[in-house]
């Protein structure tokens, strides 16, 4: 039997504030079961400040891929219940396809009105906005857009790309890269695929401070990368190092 563990003792304790969490997957191995685990675990998080003893920080979902209601099937089944999130904007949900106007400069702008100190804003899929049609450039300039607006608002952003038509730019703004991966044996009934987790290019080392701890942790510290196993079940990802599943490597 596996030794299994869980997706939150992989990641680190807190996303540090004002940072970008980076997620690169393939179409043989979606990561999308990460941003729902970042969702859930954010939205569970009691606010430290005073103001807002119970409430958690708020949260902003670019839906580029899927519905509305795949995300809320998926969230209750992790504890999460949308509508309440949502009517009271605890939750801000933006499928950008079926915005009144599909376009990048706007989408920005709804995104920076709904931040607050401690929000966390999660991009499906970027690379799908060149697909769509929008350049490179384009691309590039309305995130480097929602990386200010995250810092000004001392909020945390995630962003997935899909390989293989990533957008590697992002990599050298990362403070954290997390990468899914299938398996090199091809499908298998017991593991969906493998998960790597690094320190990114921006992530800060050093000891964190008492004001860290006093916000719910910055993210700062010893972080040593790590790459595991994982199977996908109702409840979410289980993990277990590679090779304690036998009969797969």
């Amino acid at each position: 039997m596996a030794s299994t563990t869980t997706l939150s003792s992989l990641l680190p304790p807190h996303l540090p504030a004002r940072s970008l969490t980076l997620i690169f997957d393939t179409p043989s191995s979606p990561a999308h079961f990460v941003l729902q685990h970042l969702l859930a675990s954010h939205l569970k998080r009691k606010s430290k400040r005073p103001t807002q003893a119970e409430q958690p920080p708020c949260a902003v979902v670019v839906a580029l891929e899927e519905s509305q209601a795949h995300w809320a099937a998926v969230g209750k089944r992790l504890g999460i219940d949308f509508p309440p999130l949502l009517s009271s904007h605890t939750l801000t949900f933006l499928p950008f396809l079926s915005l009144p106007s599909p376009s990048l400069h706007p989408l920005l702008d709804q995104i920076a009105q709904a931040l607050s100190p401690g929000a966390l804003v999660l991009v499906e899929d970027v690379s799908q906005l060149v697909w769509l049609g929008f350049g490179e450039r384009e691309v590039g300039r309305f995130l480097g857009g929602l990386r200010g607006a995250v810092r000004a608002a001392d909020a945390r952003l995630v962003v997935v790309s899909h390989e293989p038509t990533p957008l590697p730019s992002l990599a050298a703004h990362a403070s954290v890269v997390i990468q899914t991966l299938p398996l090199a044996t091809g499908l298998s009934a017991e593991i969906s695929g493998t998960i790597r987790i690094s320190p990114g290019a921006l992530w800060d080392d050093s000891p964190p401070s008492e004001s860290d701890e006093e916000e719910g942790g910055a993210g700062r510290g010893a972080f040593q990368p790590i790459e595991q196993q994982y199977r996908l079940g109702e409840s979410g990802a289980v993990c277990f190092a590679r090779g304690t599943v036998r009969g797969v490597l």
